[in-house]
């Protein structure tokens, strides 16, 4: 147990300066957003008709199909839809590089002799990057609280805010489990990214498609941006089906990770 927390620690410390560049990310999502709400607030129409005036595809891919702040939730809708890009891209980051790294600059014999077992280094650094994600939120949280300078957040909006955090965290498992399983079967990490966002773009495409149609509901069982309904998140539902094929795709890629690694021999 002592050997897994100086892992995840040491882990935490060659992860920081990502950590960082994903909370520039969403500090930079959230000022627009507090601009953007300003604005709005205070009656300019010059947005409003920028998005009005996009085709519709171009509205569903940046999340504003719906924009306005009759409505937080209306309005929060695209601010969510922004955080779940970002956290989803550096899941997909974090989980290519976190074990692919070490096979590719030959640090992973190294490790392999200490006093630790190949499971408690996987374990070790997979622990990390769930970590990477937890303090992640937690600031998307801090900063979601700022909206409370528009007198629009109470108690009960606070909660569904913080179910659509929770659900947005299971959507990063997913992305960062399969990360992991990718890069496990890829020989280097750039191999191991590419690979890893194109099943990002791959799935985000299908979920443009369904929304674009207006139809195809079926294939939201194919891509996780489909997994959790804003609109049931919001009123505190989960589809069980859905919350079901994410547990079990994140259980079989990290537990294929651990095999793979633990079964790997190193020349």
């Amino acid at each position: 147990m002592i050997y897994i927390k100086t892992i995840i620690l040491n882990e935490t410390k060659i992860n920081f300066k990502l950590l960082i560049i994903s909370i520039t990310f969403i500090f930079l999502a959230s000022a627009y957003s507090l601009f953007e709400y300003y604005s709005l607030a205070h009656g300019s129409k010059f947005i409003l008709e920028t998005i009005n005036s996009w085709p519709k595809i171009i509205q569903i891919i940046f999340g504003v199909t719906e924009i306005s702040i009759a409505d937080f939730f209306i309005y929060y809708k695209s601010v969510y839809f922004r955080y779940c890009i970002i956290t989803f891209i550096f899941a997909c980051i974090l989980g290519s590089i976190v074990l692919s790294k070490e096979s590719e600059f030959k640090t992973s014999e190294f490790l392999f002799t200490k006093a630790v077992t190949r499971e408690q280094i996987v374990y070790g650094k997979i622990l990390s990057s769930i970590l990477f994600f937890v303090i992640l939120d937690i600031i998307i949280l801090l900063f979601l609280m700022s909206f409370a300078i528009f007198g629009v957040l109470n108690i009960d909006i606070f909660i569904s805010i913080f179910m659509t955090i929770i659900a947005m965290f299971f959507g990063q498992m997913l992305f960062l489990a399969l990360s992991f399983f990718i890069s496990v079967i890829c020989n280097d990490t750039s191999s191991a990214l590419n690979y890893s966002l194109s099943f990002l773009v791959i799935a985000f495409t299908l979920y443009v498609f369904i929304e674009y149609t207006s139809g195809f509901d079926y294939l939201k069982y194919f891509t996780p941006f489909k997994f959790f309904s804003f609109n049931s998140i919001i009123n505190r539902e989960f589809d069980v089906f859905c919350l079901l094929i994410t547990f079990i795709i994140v259980f079989f890629s990290y537990r294929q990770t651990v095999k793979s690694i633990t079964s790997r021999d190193f020349e």
